[in-house]
């Protein structure tokens, strides 16, 4: 399942989270912002 940002056309201001709520270094997490994005999207939507 591939999750783009066309299919899912959200802002950040629709979900203001602030990343201090996530500290969790990148170098454990080498993921994109996009990918942080995709995954907190996708399991937005399974918790609907």
């Amino acid at each position: 399942m591939s999750i783009t940002n066309y299919q899912f056309p959200i802002t950040n201001s629709q979900f203001p989270i602030p990343n201090s709520q996530f500290p969790i270094p990148n170098s454990q997490f080498p993921i994109t912002k996009n990918a942080v994005f995709a995954v907190s999207w996708f399991a937005f939507v399974s918790y609907l």
